[in-house]
């Protein structure tokens, strides 16, 4: 399974006036990211296409290195669900000042079971 990253363009087609916002935190836990799937249904779809493919762009002020090990932590939509974690490898990176448009600085990763994390995940997502 391989990972195809997305141009500026791809991942959300703004309407007029309207702008869309990633939203990503660092958990307070060392090494330990955290994405919301209570976003636009537009990005959930790109991020749905990103996890059918192995992978995901985590927004952060403060990415790691590429080659670092992290834990991706995706809360589902409802504050009843549980958070949805998984062992990922950073294999891009923006710094701050290097954001692409509207994507901001952040990191890709590659999941180490993108099968088990989707299947997690799927049921979240409009897929």
């Amino acid at each position: 399974m391989g990972v195809r990253y997305l141009t500026p363009e791809e991942p959300v087609s703004k309407a007029e006036g309207e702008t869309a916002s990633l939203a990503g935190a660092v958990s307070s836990e060392p090494g330990v990211f955290c994405l919301s799937l209570d976003i636009d249904p537009r990005l959930l779809g790109a991020y749905g296409r990103a996890l059918q493919l192995g992978g995901l762009f985590v927004p952060t002020p403060v990415p790691p290195s590429v080659g670092e090990e992290v834990t991706i932590e995706l809360q589902p939509r409802g504050e009843d669900q549980r958070p949805i974690r998984a062992r990922a490898t950073v294999v891009q990176t923006l710094l701050p000042g290097q954001e692409l448009g509207h994507l901001p600085a952040g990191m890709a990763v590659t999941f180490h079971q993108p099968e088990e994390v989707l299947n997690r995940v799927r049921p979240h997502l409009e897929l």
